[in-house]
């Protein structure tokens, strides 16, 4: 009895001691105040590049991928931060091939998305996919692979090319709007159209432009392709006039650049497609690829190598933009020998600043 009445008149006595302590506090003034302040634990933190991404549940569909939220301006911050934008274009070979070993045709899919999930994509254009009208069912199925992957990109574009070659955008953005470009009429020696979406990102649009231009070294098939890179030439300056030099604008796909001719000279289709066909050089597009790593070969097969693909930026993004923004990227590899496209993924790194 007596240990628990000691023990019960130490704690009145700490109580009484609090309460004199809570008492006099403010005579003296106090300091180093804590605060936890929610929007500064871990999972506020914006994620990087090269870290990875949230989980796909963590991104419902519909909203900005993950991180972007962090960019969005507020009372205490007002300036938006720059945010790098991983752009590709990649020819997929219509996410399949035919296996003389097996006799079968091997979906590639997954492989497909792998390597879209290993280059961290923000924004993909691709050519030699198929569309989900009674086609091959690409898109599905990629979208699927990439969401298993936990590299969803929920938004899609797509242009059926009435061929076996159809054209697709797939974003982790939402896409604002979208159509086809340059249908090819009877008189247009052109066989397929080319693709636009336009998504908005730091509060500004963003254009983006695909293609596929003619295939084959010919003289013909290059002709056909320089026509085809004139009419685009002529279809961007009407699209974005008066503007053509301050509107974020990306022209990418497979042109098919195969002959010397294609890529270098006053009249070549790259330098077309470059120039735009004017004297005003703040109109001019910088062909990313080409200017840094123009021995870089994007197409590589048992015949040759080339650089077929490209991506091309406007004058309003090209501050910055240098060797290590420009990737050539090898396709994960498939099982056995079929390689997982005879094109590389071609991706560029773009620092998109607020307006």
């Amino acid at each position: 009895m007596k240990f628990r009445s000691a023990a019960a008149a130490i704690f009145t006595l700490l109580g009484v001691a609090a309460i004199l302590g809570l008492a006099i506090l403010p005579l003296f003034g106090h300091s180093g105040d804590v605060l936890l302040l929610a929007d500064q634990g871990p999972s506020a933190l914006p994620l990087s590049k090269l870290g990875g991404a949230a989980p796909a549940e963590a991104t419902p569909v519909g909203a900005p991928p993950a991180g972007l939220q962090s960019q969005e301006p507020s009372a205490e911050s007002p300036e938006i931060n720059p945010i790098t934008l991983r752009v590709g274009t990649w020819n997929v070979r219509d996410c399949a091939a035919w296996d003389n070993a097996s006799k079968e045709r091997i979906a590639l899919h997954d492989y497909v998305a792998a390597t879209i999930r290993e280059a961290e994509v923000d924004i993909l254009l691709f050519q030699e996919i198929q569309s989900d009208e009674s086609k091959g069912g690409d898109i599905a199925l990629l979208s699927v692979a990439l969401a298993k992957q936990g590299w969803a990109m929920p938004y899609t574009a797509v242009v059926n090319a009435k061929g076996e070659d159809d054209l697709a955008v797939f974003s982790r953005y939402k896409i604002e709007a979208q159509g086809s470009v340059l249908e090819p009429s009877a008189t247009d020696p052109w066989p397929r159209p080319g693709i636009y979406a336009k998504v908005e990102i730091a509060q500004t649009p963003l254009h983006l432009y695909g293609f596929h231009f003619k295939a084959m070294g010919d003289k013909k098939s290059e002709t056909t392709r320089k026509a085809q890179a004139l009419a685009l030439v002529q279809a961007l300056a009407e699209r974005h006039s008066g503007v053509l030099d301050t509107d974020r604008i990306i022209v990418a796909g497979d042109f098919n650049t195969a002959n010397p001719s294609d890529l270098s000279g006053s009249d070549a289709t790259l330098s077309t497609l470059c120039s735009l066909g004017d004297q005003d050089p703040s109109n001019d597009f910088l062909a990313l690829n080409y200017q840094f790593h123009p021995d870089v070969p994007s197409f590589v097969d048992s015949r040759y190598r080339s650089v077929l693909d490209h991506i091309l930026v406007s004058s309003s993004l090209k501050v910055g933009m240098s060797q290590d923004s420009i990737h050539l990227i090898e396709a994960v590899k498939a099982q056995g020998t079929i390689p997982t496209s005879d094109h590389r993924l071609l991706l560029a790194e773009i620092v998109l600043a607020a307006r």
